[in-house]
C-alpha cells in the first residue's frame, strides 16, 4: 500500500470528468499575525453531489451545476464572494493536470508542489491571488452515503501567501492551510446509514505547521471516520486517531451550532490534546440550516503535544473548516430527518 504522504502526480490532482460526476478543490487555512482577518477559505466545485445526506433543499445532484467562492475570515467580520449556478461548460480545464479557468474570473492550477489561484467577483470589487507550496498528502477511505460515493485527498500543510482586495482595500497575507480535492459519483446506497454530523477543521499550529482533523458520525451514532494528519512539530507526516467531543452549542435558527469542542489525537509520534473555540461571527449573518455546511467561522486552538519521548510542547493555533449537522443531533444524540 502506498504511503499516504507521497507527492501527488498530475493524474491524482486533475479533474476527472466524465468518469466522476463532481470534482471540488477547496482550501482552508490560518493566517499569520493578528490582523482583521485570521483565516481564509476559497475553492470551486464542478458539479454537485446528492444533497440528501447534507440536507440541501435547493441543490440537487447535477453534474452541470458549478460554483466558486473566496473569503477572508475574521474575529469581527468576514468578507468574500460566492457565485453559484454556473454551467460546467463555462469552465475550461486540462484533462492531463489540474488547470481550471473561468475567463477573467478564475484560474486555479497546481503542478506539484506549487499551487496558484486567482479569483475575482463579477463586479470587480473583490479578488484573491495566492501561491502556495505543498509537501504532504493524505487519502480518505472510500465514502458511500445514501446518494453519493466519493473519496478525497487532502494536503494538510500548504505554506502560502497572497493578496486579497475588497472594495479598494488590499490585504496581504501568509499562512498555513489545507487543500482538499473531493471527487465522486452520484450513486444510491440503500444500506448506508446516512451522514449524521461531521466536523472538518483545517488548522495552523504555532504559526508554522498544519493539521486537519475530520470526524464523521452516521445517523445511528457510529463513527464513519475520525482521524487527523499533521506535520507538527517536526515538519514530517504524522497520522493519528481522533477523538472529538462537543462541549458547547449555540442555537442557529433551530440548529445546534457547535461552539467549542475538545479533541485528542493519538499519533505515531505522541499525543495531541487540544480545545477548539469558535472565535468570530459567520459571514453576513448567513442563514443556518440543518444539513447545510455551516458558515466558516474563525477557530482558535489551544492545547499540548506530549511526545513519546521528551517534554510536552504547548500548542496555539487558528484556522477554519466546516461543521455539518444532518441526520443526528450532536447535542442530544437523537436521530432526525435532515430537513
Amino acid at each position: 500500500m502506498p504511503h499516504e504522504a507521497e507527492a501527488l502526480g498530475d493524474d491524482e490532482l486533475r479533474v476527472r470528468f466524465p468518469e466522476h460526476d463532481f470534482d471540488g478543490y477547496w482550501f482552508f487555512g490560518g493566517l499569520h499575525g493578528d490582523g482583521p482577518f485570521e483565516a481564509i477559505v476559497f475553492g470551486l466545485s464542478l458539479g454537485v453531489n446528492d444533497g440528501y445526506d447534507w440536507g440541501f433543499q435547493d441543490v440537487v445532484p447535477d453534474t452541470d451545476f458549478s460554483l466558486y467562492r473566496f473569503e477572508l475570515v475574521g474575529r469581527e467580520r468576514s468578507v468574500g464572494y460566492l457565485r453559484q449556478g454556473l454551467h460546467r461548460h463555462a469552465f475550461r480545464h486540462s484533462h492531463r493536470r489540474l488547470h481550471i479557468e473561468l475567463p477573467r474570473l478564475v484560474r486555479f492550477e497546481c503542478s506539484w508542489p506549487t499551487l496558484q489561484c486567482a479569483m475575482a467577483s463579477e463586479d470587480g470589487e473583490s479578488s484573491l491571488e495566492l501561491t502556495g507550496t505543498l509537501s504532504l498528502s493524505h487519502w480518505s477511505p472510500d465514502m458511500a452515503l445514501r446518494g453519493t460515493s466519493w473519496v478525497t485527498v487532502v494536503c494538510p500543510n500548504v505554506r502560502f501567501e497572497g493578496v486579497f482586495t475588497h472594495r479598494g482595500e488590499r490585504t496581504r497575507f501568509s499562512g498555513v492551510g489545507s487543500l482538499d480535492h473531493p471527487m465522486g459519483r452520484v450513486f444510491k446506497s440503500p444500506t448506508s446509514a446516512g451522514m449524521g454530523f461531521w466536523e472538518y477543521n483545517c488548522l495552523m499550529l504555532n504559526e508554522e505547521f498544519g493539521m486537519f482533523a475530520w470526524h464523521i458520525v452516521d445517523r445511528q451514532g457510529d463513527v464513519i471516520l475520525s482521524e487527523a494528519v499533521t506535520d507538527f512539530p517536526d515538519g514530517r507526516y504524522h497520522k493519528g486517531t481522533l477523538s472529538l467531543r462537543y462541549e458547547d452549542f449555540a442555537d442557529g435558527d433551530g440548529v445546534p451550532v457547535p461552539q467549542r469542542w475538545t479533541c485528542s489525537v493519538d499519533a505515531d509520534h505522541g499525543r495531541i490534546d487540544y480545545a477548539v473555540q469558535v472565535a468570530g461571527p459567520r459571514l453576513d449573518a448567513s442563514t443556518v440550516r440543518r444539513g447545510q455546511p455551516l458558515p466558516n467561522y474563525l477557530l482558535d486552538v489551544l492545547g499540548t503535544f506530549t511526545p513519546l519521548e521528551g517534554d510536552p510542547v504547548e500548542i496555539r493555533g487558528k484556522g477554519t473548516g466546516e461543521s455539518v449537522v444532518s441526520e443526528r443531533d450532536p447535542r442530544t444524540g437523537v436521530p432526525q430527518q435532515p430537513w
